[in-house]
């Protein structure tokens, strides 16, 4: 009986503290937590809604936090050569239609810490911050959190319910996107 119990509330925590996991992921760079939680609401291991919810709250408080990190260290950051350099180029785009790059930053993969902190860094108001993070939030989480999804139920049309030949190919494409996602740092460095 214990045995049985403890099983249970095991379960049961780490039934919580992957939301959590999912939550914490989209407040950093989200989208490969969010897309393979998805996957994983498809494979049942998840709720689907409560994914995509999870994933809207930490997406949009993460970009908040960065926001607030460029708007509160703008001054030191601007002493930095380098950050000037960058920020005379991306400011005029970050600043142009901010009703449109906002939203649309939340979309562009290995920026989305880099882009909110720029964004703090222009005169952007945050009470507009805020309102266009909101709106962009629940669309981001829903087209993540769907994509990992429907990659699942991709994957069970190919593969059946074979576990293990699902497994293998979700870990050659996350092995193709991270030498994808290093090839672009050392591009970056390289400049």
């Amino acid at each position: 009986m214990k045995l049985k119990t403890l099983n249970f509330a095991t379960t049961t925590l780490l039934f919580h503290l992957g939301y959590v996991a999912v939550g914490l992921g989209a407040f950093v760079e989200g989208e490969t937590f969010v897309f393979a939680a998805g996957y994983l609401a498809h494979e049942g291991f998840f709720s689907l809604s409560l994914v995509i919810v999870t994933a809207t709250i930490g997406a949009f408080l993460g970009d908040i936090f960065w926001f607030y990190i460029g708007r509160q260290y703008r001054v030191k950051a601007l002493r930095l050569l380098y950050v000037r350099r960058h920020l005379r180029k991306v400011r005029r785009w970050l600043t142009y239609t901010d009703w449109i790059t906002v939203p649309l930053a939340r979309f562009l993969y290995g920026l989305r810490i880099a882009l909110p902190i720029l964004f703090g860094m222009t005169k952007i108001s945050n009470k507009k911050f805020v309102f266009l993070n909101a709106c962009s939030a629940p669309i981001w989480a829903v087209l993540i959190a769907g994509a990992g999804y429907g990659f699942s139920g991709l994957l069970t049309n190919l593969f059946g319910h074979r576990l293990l030949w699902k497994l293998v190919f979700l870990a050659i494409l996350l092995i193709l996107a991270g030498l994808f996602w290093l090839r672009t740092l050392i591009a970056y460095f390289k400049e």
